[in-house]
């Protein structure tokens, strides 16, 4: 299943909180099914999994 952001057009994962390209809230987010570790990268913005220990985009480690 997946959610298309209203902001960029982009589409998503349900299990994420955030556009994964604009970070965009999902308004339809189901706390049951999101997960909760997905982290913003302070170098250039883009949401990461939390699974990545680097960002996909600029490959800055992630805040400890």
């Amino acid at each position: 299943m997946s959610w298309t952001c209203e902001r960029c057009k982009r589409q998503n994962s349900d299990d994420r909180y955030s556009c994964h390209k604009c970070n965009n809230f999902n308004p339809h987010a189901n706390p049951a099914h999101v997960r909760n570790l997905d982290w913003k990268c302070p170098s250039c913005g883009i949401s990461n999994g939390g699974n990545f220990r680097t960002c996909y985009k600029c490959q800055k480690k992630r805040p400890a």
